[in-house]
């Protein structure tokens, strides 16, 4: 079975806004779509750059407020066909956050921050059989079941992902959100 490779944004992404990793987030891929389909009461609005990845970010906005910032990104020259919007990913039930590399090399944080922070302001790797335990400890076993099985659909890649001390997402029994897997 020939496997997809995730070697960029640009193919990744798509790829995980259409589920394909399991486990996400509410996203919409527009105002007018977030206006449509429901609110979460937080939003993180996120700028996609041309390669794919994220660029400007906001979180925590209030449903509320969404359209109005939005607007203002819109009349500061933002491209609003770039423009998603997610529900904001509750930190502060984080357990635990990080990059997974598939030989259980894990860096990550505890810090109950979102991860581009919490990674540069208290990231710090293991490895092995401790890593194993940890994420088996801290994950329910769908989600466990869910992390074993991408592992073993994208050997060499590295899986982003954050673990809740609460059940969240679009699949029932999932305290894990998976962000990326990615081998570049």
């Amino acid at each position: 079975m020939k496997v997809m490779e995730f070697r960029s944004k640009a193919t990744e992404v798509p790829f995980w806004e259409a589920d394909g990793f399991g486990n996400k987030l509410r996203s919409c891929p527009s105002l007018a779509a977030f206006e449509r389909d429901g609110q979460p009461c937080n939003a993180t609005i996120m700028y996609i750059s041309g390669r794919g990845g994220s660029g400007r970010c906001e979180y925590g906005i209030p449903s509320d407020k969404v359209a109005s910032r939005v607007r203002t990104w819109i009349s500061e020259g933002e491209d609003p066909r770039r423009i998603v919007i997610r529900e904001t990913a509750p930190d502060h039930r984080l357990l635990v956050n990080g990059e997974l590399s598939d030989d259980w090399s894990f860096y990550h944080s505890r810090l109950r921050l979102p991860m581009r922070e919490a990674l540069r302001k208290g990231g710090m790797h293991a490895a092995g059989f401790r890593v194993r335990y940890m994420l088996r400890c801290f994950m329910t076993p769908a989600s466990w079941e869910d992390l074993l099985a991408l592992m073993g659909l994208y050997p060499d890649h590295v899986i982003e992902l954050s673990v809740y001390e609460m059940l969240l997402g679009n699949l029932r029994g999932r305290n894990t959100i998976v962000w990326e897997v990615r081998k570049y």
